[in-house]
């Protein structure tokens, strides 16, 4: 029996660090991690265009939440004299009722990043290994010589033809491989008979 385990969870504590740093009682933990959920969703829906490849939280004892938003694009995040940023820990505090801190990291070489690599692949390009869900690895065009093609870029979704024809829709932010799976002359061999060497 296989047992898929989750990309991230399989590196946490070796090769990557975790993205929520807090402790909460077993009665606030469900709360906590709603809202740590739903401010990430905020926080990307807000600056879309950013370049936003990760986001860390974390709760200090004195009811303080520290988000430190690792981007490619530092001066869409901050605004104007910094009054972007402001607005939205001013938001984030109204909605969530904690006291919000905001750092802002910049990613020095965003060609290196995954994610944001992924966000900009190039309509029309071919693809294989496409995450289904955010965070579940690759789950779609995985075989031999298979291949998908990007076709448009539509708010938070990408639509990609898969290779039978069918038309998906998939967040912009799963991730995918750019080109084709190797060994394309796997569909034109045949079994031939049992023994053949």
């Amino acid at each position: 029996m296989g047992h898929k385990v989750n990309p991230n969870a399989f590196r946490l504590g070796f090769f990557r660090p975790w993205e929520a740093n807090w402790f909460a009682n077993p009665k606030d933990y469900t709360k906590m991690l709603h809202e740590d959920l739903e401010m990430r969703r905020v926080i990307l829906a807000r600056l879309r265009n950013a370049g936003i490849a990760k986001i860390e939280t974390e709760r200090s004892s004195n009811a303080q939440l520290t988000v430190t938003i690792h981007t490619a694009k530092p001066g869409i995040v901050i605004g104007k004299g910094g009054s972007s940023v402001d607005q939205l820990r001013e938001d984030l505090e109204k909605r969530f009722g904690n006291r919000v801190r905001i750092s802002i990291q910049e990613i020095k070489q965003p060609e290196l990043d995954a994610q944001l690599v992924a966000e900009n692949i190039p309509v029309g390009s071919t693809v294989h290994n496409i995450e289904l869900t955010l965070g579940r690895g690759g789950q779609l065009v995985r075989s031999a010589g298979a291949s998908a093609q990007l076709l448009a870029k539509e708010g938070d979704y990408a639509v990609i033809r898969m290779p039978s024809g069918e038309l998906r829709r998939i967040h912009i932010r799963c991730q995918a491989t750019i080109g084709q799976v190797g060994n394309i002359e796997h569909e034109n061999e045949s079994g031939g008979k049992a023994g053949r060497s």
